[in-house]
């Protein structure tokens, strides 16, 4: 159901044999050399494409996840079908919940864990054709593309993950300056259950009504935009 892949680099792979040691199912480690995100997570899709599952998920090297993570991902997924989830939860909004099972985040931000269907892979890549090339986040990216769709990225609460090189990035060197401006709480997830905690202890299930933070919008990241024009006239034919 879930084809999974390590986003990593080579500089990590102390970090990447602990999250490698953590997972108890099959994965691929995609060793980027183009050093940033973006030439990584493209490395990553390819793996996804080749004998692709219905579903992709995204982990990078640098996470620590709680027990049973997988399994309780396919639960997640079969509530959430068609959905992007992500697993890590540093958002504010997520901060002060626990165990409500689920937020939804307009303008999504950082890449330690997440899923989506595999099927997605190629309008993504395709849209980001007319992405900026100089953008080398692969999370803004994502932002982008969810926001064209109009998809709220579901993000599970507690957190099933946690992000343990927190003062690192992958980002080129001319970008590594943007660190400065994150604060360590939007860095890591608070209310992570644990290494030792399951995440099958949790009763996950569709809350009645989603706690949304609805922020932000396409506009603000018209200026990564090659073609406004182009993305406007397919925002038409998109609705």
């Amino acid at each position: 159901m879930i084809k999974v892949i390590i986003q990593s680099v080579e500089r990590r792979n102390r970090t990447r044999q602990i999250i490698e040691s953590l997972i108890d199912y099959p994965f691929e480690v995609n060793l980027d050399t183009g050093g940033n995100s973006w030439t990584g997570l493209q490395g990553c899709l390819e793996k996804a494409r080749k004998n692709p599952q219905e579903y992709t998920m995204i982990l990078q090297d640098d996470i620590l996840v709680c027990r049973d993570f997988i399994p309780a991902a396919e639960k997640i997924i079969k509530l959430l079908p068609n959905e992007f989830i992500t697993f890590f939860s540093p958002n504010p909004i997520t901060q002060s919940m626990f165990l409500t099972c689920f937020a939804r985040i307009k303008v999504w931000y950082f890449a330690q864990a997440y899923c989506f269907p595999t099927f997605w892979i190629d309008e993504f890549l395709e849209f980001n054709k007319n992405v900026v090339d100089s953008l080398y986040n692969d999370d803004v990216r994502w932002a982008i593309f969810l926001l064209f769709k109009k998809k709220y990225a579901h993000a599970t609460v507690p957190s099933l993950v946690e992000h343990i090189c927190w003062k690192e990035t992958t980002l080129n060197k001319h970008e590594r300056s943007t660190m400065a401006k994150y604060k360590v709480e939007s860095r890591i997830a608070q209310n992570f259950i644990g290494i030792e905690s399951s995440a099958l202890d949790i009763d996950w299930r569709l809350p009645e009504k989603f706690r949304t933070d609805d922020t932000g919008s396409l506009e603000q990241f018209m200026h990564k935009i090659k073609d406004p024009t182009k993305l406007l006239g397919q925002l038409d034919t998109h609705n």
